[in-house]
């Protein structure tokens, strides 16, 4: 799916198990539920274990039509309509939380929506997953994620790091205006990409 401001976002689907028996939930209206996964993660944090424990295996086991959403610039989610990430780094790769919540979620939701006949869709958010939901519940005037989000689940709620404990989000809160100016500087404008080392060696 593609959203309001360009992005190409790639949403995978579990609306069943394999090994379910099909004829006795022909008739079955699955609810859809929305995982969307946490910073420098993907889809696959939903899946990338044991299926009788695996979060997506869990909820598609319980009755749910699973959908996994993967946020903008990640592994299965990094195209643009206008901008190439390796070419158009700088524009490509000028966007925060509030375009996630603002953009990405909506087109996700309006897709699945699309897809299961207009039903509500339950959100479950890890880490960033939940920043991105509380920016766009901050910005919904409009009513748009009340009339389309009955459950939001928050796991590891982000709002702010102010309390972390974690050495590199402090250093990086203390010297955020001298990283950025430094990276903007050398052009680096994509975190850990697959081709990041080389084009920073180089």
């Amino acid at each position: 799916m593609t959203t309001e401001d360009g992005y190409i976002l790639n949403v995978f689907r579990i609306p069943g198990l394999a090994n379910a028996d099909e004829d006795a939930h022909a008739n079955v209206t699955k609810p859809p539920v929305l995982f969307q996964h946490g910073i420098l993660d993907s889809a696959y944090c939903w899946i990338i274990n044991y299926a009788d424990v695996a979060p997506a295996f869990v909820a598609a086991r319980a009755g749910y039509d699973v959908w996994l959403g993967n946020s903008r610039g990640n592994t299965f989610s990094r195209a643009n309509i206008n901008y190439d990430p390796d070419h158009n780094e700088k524009k490509f790769w000028n966007f925060s939380w509030f375009e996630m919540g603002t953009y990405d979620l909506p087109a996700v939701i309006d897709t699945i929506q699309d897809k299961t006949g207009g039903q509500k869709v339950a959100y479950i958010g890890h880490s960033q997953g939940t920043t991105q939901m509380f920016s766009a519940l901050s910005e919904d005037t409009a009513g748009y994620f009340s009339s389309r989000v009955p459950l939001f689940v928050a796991l590891g709620p982000v709002t702010q790091i102010a309390h972390t404990e974690a050495g590199i989000f402090k250093f990086v809160d203390l010297f955020y205006d001298e990283l950025a100016h430094a990276c903007s500087l050398f052009g680096i404008h994509e975190l850990l990409g697959a081709n990041w080392f080389t084009s920073t060696a180089s």
